[in-house]
Order: C-alpha cells, then sequence, then structure tokens
C-alpha cells in the first residue's frame, strides 16, 4: 500500500498492509519495507523503531536522512512523526491531543514539511520547519487537504473543502503571495487522510477519476439449459 520513490528511481517503499474483514487492517512483519523496481530481490523490511505500531504513511526528506510518519496517536487521533534514518527513535513533529494531522510531504529542498490538520476546527494545509519542527505557516484559506509540492518547491497544490483543486505560489520564506482555483477536482478520488493525485514535473495532474456509468447488469435468460447441457456432455464423449 502506498508506495513512494526512493532518491535512486530503482527502489520503492511501501506499506505492508494485509485487510481483514470490513474496513479492520492490520500490518503483516514489519510495516515498511521496500523492493527494487526490476524485482531482482524479494521485499526486505525497512528496519526503524516502529516496533508494533502501524505506520499509514512514510515520507523520505530529498537527501534521505530523514523521513516524516504518520501514526495513530494514543487518544485515536492521527501524528506526524520524524525519524532520523539509523536511529531507534521518533520524535514528535506534529502531534497535538485530539487534534488530526496527515498527509506529510516534505518540499523539494528539504527545509519544509507540508501536512493537513484541523486544530482549527476545519482541515487546513500547514508548512513547518523540516526535520525540527517549529516556524508554523498556514498556507490554505478556507479549509484545505491533500497537500503537494510543485517539483520546483515555488507553490503547493491542495484540494479544497468545496472540491476545487488550489494552487498557492509562494516566496522563498513560505509567505503565500496568491491563490489559484485551477478546476473543480470533484469527479477525481478524494482522500481526507492522505493525497491521492500527484503533478508532474510539467504541472500535468496525474489522478483517479470516480467511476461516472453505472456498472452494467445484464440478463441472459438460457432455455431448456438442461437438455442443452446433456446434449453438449453426450456429444463430447
Amino acid at each position: 500500500s502506498r508506495p513512494i520513490w526512493r532518491r535512486d528511481g530503482r527502489t520503492v517503499v511501501f506499506l505492508r498492509v494485509a485487510y481483514g474483514v470490513g474496513v479492520s487492517q492490520r500490518a503483516v512483519g514489519a510495516p515498511v519495507a521496500q523492493r527494487a523496481l526490476d524485482a531482482s530481490a524479494p521485499p526486505a523490511d525497512l528496519k526503524g523503531p516502529w516496533q508494533d505500531r502501524t505506520v499509514a504513511e512514510f515520507v523520505f526528506g530529498p537527501d534521505e536522512r530523514f523521513a516524516a510518519l504518520r501514526m495513530s496517536g494514543s487518544q485515536g487521533d492521527r501524528d506526524i512523526l520524524v525519524w532520523e534514518v539509523g536511529t531507534d527513535s521518533l520524535r514528535p513533529f506534529a502531534a497535538e491531543p485530539g487534534v488530526q494531522e496527515r498527509s506529510p510531504a516534505v518540499s523539494p529542498d528539504g527545509r519544509w514539511l507540508l501536512y493537513a490538520s484541523d486544530r482549527s476546527g476545519r482541515d487546513e494545509v500547514y508548512a513547518e520547519v523540516f526535520p525540527g519542527g517549529g516556524g508554523r505557516v498556514q498556507l490554505s484559506a478556507e479549509g484545505g487537504r491533500e497537500p503537494v509540492w510543485s517539483r520546483d518547491g515555488s507553490r503547493i497544490f491542495y484540494r479544497a473543502l468545496d472540491g476545487w483543486m488550489v494552487s498557492a505560489r509562494l516566496t522563498p520564506a513560505l509567505a503565500v503571495t496568491g491563490r489559484d482555483r485551477l478546476f473543480d477536482a470533484s469527479p477525481y478520488l478524494a482522500n481526507q487522510f492522505l493525497a491521492v493525485y500527484d503533478v508532474g514535473p510539467d504541472g500535468r495532474f496525474l489522478m483517479i477519476r470516480r467511476e461516472t456509468q453505472p456498472a452494467r447488469t445484464d440478463v441472459v435468460i438460457i432455455r431448456n439449459w438442461v437438455a442443452d447441457a446433456l446434449r453438449r456432455l453426450d456429444g463430447g464423449r
């Protein structure tokens, strides 16, 4: 589930998840694994201080010295933590009690971490200094989810609560110089917990279109099917 590229462009990191009855799910083995794109070796666990906790999102910084993770908190909320690769500890980054923090995304230069939070009473998009935290800036207006960086870091994209895709232009210090409503994204799959779209280097969006045509329910009537089946069986002997 939820694959991401490593910086070598040849390795994919993903979450090990087995789906059970209904909406329940549990991690199988280590929750984070990786595998070479050419499948030259079996998947290998990515060793880290997850212990028995389930990782719901995992993203590396550009130099892969640090990673941001989303896990469930002790009160049923969702927290973002930072892992320094190679160490045995996780440090809270955005982990306010009773607050849902999701969709971590590290800036292309590795200086900022985007995420969505409902700390104001509704979902908004924020950024803080990465990996240390602090310097929090709210980048969305009137609600936002599923933040994604442009490849050059000069803007972010997010889905407004009314379903429109928004682009926010940024200064290097992450001051918002303008917001553009791009298009109505409601025909495309949305997710309040993580971004389910991406934006290419040329600015094109890769999205999942919702099914708009009803499923076919054709009814086929076969008369005298028993006699027909017997005739076919008889002819095959």
